[in-house]
């Protein structure tokens, strides 16, 4: 029998306890810039009832909506290039371009279902006046813009996209547009998330009572107000470095380095 009381005891410097599981990386969401990243509206449970805001003055959009092109990466997301400007490439365009010519078993496929996908997905981005209790504030709303067409759900971002702008509500009836500067209504998302559901789901409505623009504006701060700018200022542009190094997430950095190295 040990009588040794001299035993040692664990303390916070000791090596990881093999039931203990590692810090899971946060998720980069790098579609908005910094400044406005905590603009970003969190929808709640139950009804969220939010007013679409008008394509502000100077903007390069006729729209409300700016249509985003996302690329996705190991625990994040970036706004592609061409969102901003047209035609213009990303590293992962040169990337999937190199991949098809010298490596097209490691691209994602029919044939290669565990490849690595490098196009990119539809997000809708616009501005939404919404009231947190103090009154409205001005809240950036980021969601899906996929469309259904390859089967699944439609994402929110374009249900509510296909709701704003449904100007037939009944026969011989005409509405405007939801984010019409004068005669635009408010739109109601409901969010619920059934017992056992991984995920939430969301139920879309117009409001049926005009809420001019002009009138939320006079019950914000001058602050607020200021916040305002064209949608398209709102998103972060990735350098071009940053972007191979989102990309080094996806493909082993050895492969990486011979593709840069061949591209000169």
């Amino acid at each position: 029998m040990n009588t040794n009381n001299n035993t040692t005891t664990p303390s916070s410097t000791t090596e990881r306890s093999p039931w203990q599981r590692p810090a899971r990386r946060l998720y980069e969401d790098l579609i908005l810039s910094e400044e406005y990243q905590d603009r970003r509206l969190q929808l709640k449970m139950g009804p969220n009832w939010l007013r679409i805001l008008p394509a502000q003055d100077k903007s390069i959009l006729s729209n409300w909506l700016l249509p985003v092109y996302a690329l996705t990466f190991k625990e994040g997301k970036f706004a592609h290039p061409k969102t901003l400007t047209p035609n213009a490439k990303s590293v992962f365009d040169i990337a999937y371009t190199w991949l098809s010519k010298h490596k097209p078993q490691m691209l994602f496929s029919k044939q290669h279902t565990s490849g690595v996908r490098l196009l990119t997905d539809p997000i809708a981005l616009f501005w939404v006046a919404v009231d947190e209790g103090a009154g409205p504030v001005f809240r950036l709303l980021q969601a899906s813009g996929y469309d259904g067409s390859r089967g699944g759900s439609q994402g929110l971002g374009y249900q509510i996209w296909k709701l704003a702008c449904q100007h037939a509500l009944a026969p011989g009836e005409f509405a405007p547009d939801a984010a019409d500067p004068e005669e635009g209504v408010q739109i109601c998302i409901e969010k619920v998330q059934a017992a056992g559901a991984k995920y939430p789901s969301y139920r879309l409505q117009r409001g049926q009572n005009k809420v001019p623009m002009e009138l939320v504006m006079m019950k914000m701060s001058k602050e607020e107000c200021e916040i305002l700018c064209p949608i398209e200022q709102t998103v972060r542009e990735l350098s071009t470095e940053n972007q191979w190094a989102r990309l080094a997430t996806l493909i082993p950095k050895p492969v990486v380095e011979e593709m840069r190295a061949s591209l000169g």
